[in-house]
């Protein structure tokens, strides 16, 4: 986790569904490492195909930034919704209450999603 957050400059959601003490020790190991450690934008090694690039050319290959939403997959999450659950429903409902609890249950959901199908 502490080389993740390196890449991702930030913590990553994995660490976030920790247990304190370990959320504790992850933190600590991260704020311990170097900053020239912390920051890794660009990799230090190659493939052999950009050393030979490199060389060739003498021009390095730029890394794009990390997108850590391009590294998860997508979800459809109309599967994950309880059976009969539509939006019409929640429109055609006259009590608040109702509405909420359906809207809650698609919160629930969609938090729990990186990335929508």
């Amino acid at each position: 986790l502490v080389e993740l957050s390196c890449w991702l400059g930030e913590e990553p959601d994995a660490a976030k569904t920790l247990e304190d003490p370990q959320k504790k020790e992850v933190s600590k190991r991260f704020e311990a490492m170097p900053v020239e450690e912390k920051v890794r934008g660009q990799p230090q090694r190659h493939y052999r195909a950009e050393k030979l690039a490199m060389a060739a050319g003498g021009v390095a290959v730029e890394a794009k930034p990390m997108d850590k939403f391009a590294l998860s997959e997508a979800t459809d999450i109309t599967k994950k919704l309880p059976k009969g659950w539509c939006i019409e429903k929640i429109f055609a409902m006259e009590k608040w209450k109702e509405k909420q609890v359906y809207l809650q249950e698609l919160s629930s959901i969609m938090e729990n999603t990186t990335k929508l199908a």
